[in-house]
């Protein structure tokens, strides 16, 4: 099942992935035009109009390897106890790229919710959780038009069992006019965040 939530796109991307639709029939897929309301809401009508036990998110400047799900899949079937899955990344930047290996940042040795508040170590495209976990965290915070995706890691911490993932299954690219390059936003928003959990 494949789900494209636009978040109010005003360049092709409707018509592309309409066509492309329209083009692999075999395939279950939605297309959610939404008004532009953040990635929290976007994310948030995919997730509600989906019907898979697991998902995984693909943010529109990320990549996935070919055979992403395939290897995840196979984690899952292994270890039935986990409930979000996360596996590293290759991070490009317009003259750099570097592995993000996000096991780790997850400190085993704590509480994992006090891991994850004192260093994300998720990745949005990265992750593949099961859909029941994030109804029970209470899905992306649409208020926070920034980093509303570690928002919901530091609930699912709390309520999930997280399993990592050593190799890389995909490519997170930074772009000078992506959300996160918007630094004073962001750091609103994570500070919102940590006053929002502290002391919890």
């Amino acid at each position: 099942e494949i789900i494209v939530s636009d978040d109010g796109s005003i360049d092709n991307t409707k018509h592309v992935v309409k066509n492309l639709f329209t083009a692999n029939k075999d395939i279950k897929a939605k297309f959610l035009e939404n008004k532009h309301k953040g990635p929290g809401f976007a994310r948030n009508q995919a997730i509600l109009n989906s019907s898979g036990a697991w998902i995984a998110f693909l943010d529109s400047d990320d990549l996935w390897y070919k055979d992403k799900l395939l290897r995840v899949v196979e984690h899952i079937r292994k270890n039935p106890e986990i409930d979000l899955w996360c596996h590293s990344e290759l991070v490009k930047t317009k003259n750099s790229q570097i592995v993000f290996e996000h096991y780790r940042r997850f400190n085993l040795k704590i509480d994992p919710f006090l891991s994850m508040y004192r260093d994300n170590s998720l990745s949005t495209s990265a992750v593949t959780v099961k859909r029941e976990a994030l109804f029970r965290a209470g899905l992306f915070d649409e208020g926070l038009p920034n980093s509303q995706d570690y928002d919901l890691w530091i609930r699912l911490a709390n309520t999930a069992k997280i399993g990592f993932i050593k190799d890389i299954l995909g490519v997170y690219v930074v772009r000078n006019n992506s959300i996160t390059s918007y630094n004073k936003r962001r750091l609103r928003c994570l500070m919102k965040i940590a006053d929002k959990y502290h002391g919890v």
